[in-house]
């Protein structure tokens, strides 16, 4: 494939000819190099395959493939798609929020607190971590989160007045109510 996904499998393989065109035994050495210069090696008999997987957060861009058998190298460009992934996880009535894409993380995610949905819009970085403190009316609530790929659900006690979502970064100002 000239294109990879991150977080998913990627199957590479190695025929190798002599001058002739005849289908030659032996055992080709693979380097696949990031943007970032960062390195994965691997090695593959010829005529067979070797799969390389690849971390959701693995940098975007055009990775070079190479192939190596006796000094002689073949070049492969493929490019790694840009992917908008994250975790959740609900904790003593926190939402924690993690990028573990390759890319900014710019969706609307829904939470639902028991039968309400609050829409939140989310720009965060590769790597950053967001915490949102939910409240709701005291008791204990189902609460469902997710953004049409990824989802959660689990149940927290909460107390407040009304439902809203604090975000940690606004220093205090409630981000979302309903």
């Amino acid at each position: 494939d000239s294109e990879v996904t991150p977080g998913k499998n990627f199957t590479i393989g190695a025929d190798i000819f002599d001058q002739a065109g005849v289908k030659m035994d032996g055992v080709a050495s693979i380097k696949i190099i990031s943007p970032d210069e960062e390195a994965i090696s691997s090695v593959v008999q010829s005529g067979e395959f070797a799969t390389i997987e690849f971390a959701p957060n693995s940098s975007a861009g055009t990775w070079i493939i190479i192939a190596s058998l006796n000094n002689i190298n073949e070049k492969r460009e493929v490019e790694m798609l840009p992917l908008q992934k994250v975790d959740f996880s609900i904790e003593d009535g926190v939402l924690s929020v993690t990028n573990v894409g390759n890319t900014l993380y710019n969706k609307t995610i829904d939470v639902q607190i028991g039968n309400k949905t609050i829409m939140l819009d989310l720009n965060i970085k590769m790597g950053e971590v967001r915490k949102f403190s939910l409240d709701a009316p005291t008791g204990e609530y189902e609460i469902n989160v997710g953004d049409g790929e990824n989802f959660i659900s689990g149940k927290a006690l909460l107390t407040g007045k009304d439902f809203f979502i604090g975000d940690s970064e606004s220093s205090g100002f409630f981000k979302n109510s309903l």
